[in-house]
């Protein structure tokens, strides 16, 4: 049978994983745009601050 505190530290894991993920991909993004094509880096700040979201309420539920 699947342990539930191992199942939460396995999806904490990989949360964290596509966060820093993401967060790089940002930066990225940032580093290598002129001011005027920055619309593009929209949709990734709201999967960012989506994400961030998550991990926070994650460790306010558990």
């Amino acid at each position: 049978m699947i342990d539930i505190l191992e199942l939460n530290y396995t999806f904490l894991f990989f949360l964290i994983l596509l966060e820093v993920a993401v967060f790089l991909l940002l930066m990225n993004e940032m580093k290598h745009k002129r001011p005027d094509e920055k619309k593009v880096t929209i949709p990734l700040l709201l999967l960012t601050f989506i994400l961030l979201v998550c991990l926070f309420s994650y460790f306010i539920v558990f």
